[in-house]
């Protein structure tokens, strides 16, 4: 079956236009009909409405689909096969969560959980699964970003964590890539790191 495209601006325009018009009830029954016809769709309304009021129940729900794809598949006793790993699911739990709220504590956090299994995960492979260095790479450029536009006001609380996942970069197997590491850049200019020799 064809995958759906995205929805047009233009059918948006006309759908915002006929919500425009609805009363509140309505609005509330449409919202409570969404919130209740799947979990994506619950975990989003909750971390949009309820960031806070939740106690962290939103962010522990985004964060248990990051750390489940990166579980061993096969159970200890080999009796219990899991599905195959889905890169793309764990990276969409950190996308879902920033479209859903503006918690920056709750995003870096994600950010970091994620950062900090694929790094793992890369070098448990040597380094030589070209998948989990691309992700790696990928997820260190935005972790980077996002810090250094949050600037000093979220990055101490996890500065350890990610000079942990920095150090196992002296893990990685034959692959390496031509650019230079965004998140060593980031720690240097944070002074977390002593600065580069010439």
């Amino acid at each position: 079956m064809p995958a759906k495209s995205p929805a047009k601006k233009s059918d948006w325009n006309k759908v915002k236009t006929s919500l425009a018009a609805y009363p509140k009830a309505e609005l509330l029954s449409l919202v409570k009909d969404l919130f209740e016809k799947n979990a994506d769709n619950r975990n989003f309304i909750e971390a949009r409405c309820l960031p806070k009021v939740s106690g962290g129940a939103s962010l522990a729900t985004y964060r248990a689909k990051i750390l489940e794809q990166f579980e061993a598949r096969v159970s200890p006793s080999g009796r219990r096969s899991l599905p195959p790993m889905i890169l793309a699911e764990a990276r969409k739990a950190v996308s879902d969560y920033r479209k859903a709220t503006s918690d920056a504590p709750g995003i870096a956090e994600l950010m970091v959980t994620y950062l900090e299994c694929i790094s793992s995960k890369n070098a448990a492979t040597g380094g030589n699964d070209e998948r989990f260095a691309n992700s790696l790479h990928t997820a260190k450029k935005e972790c980077a970003a996002f810090f250094k536009k949050t600037g000093l006001a979220l990055y101490p609380q996890f500065q350890a964590r990610l000079i942990k996942v920095h150090a196992r970069k002296t893990l990685w197997g034959s692959w390496d890539r031509d650019d230079e590491d965004p998140l060593e850049i980031m720690l240097r200019e944070f002074k977390a790191l002593p600065p580069e020799e010439d």
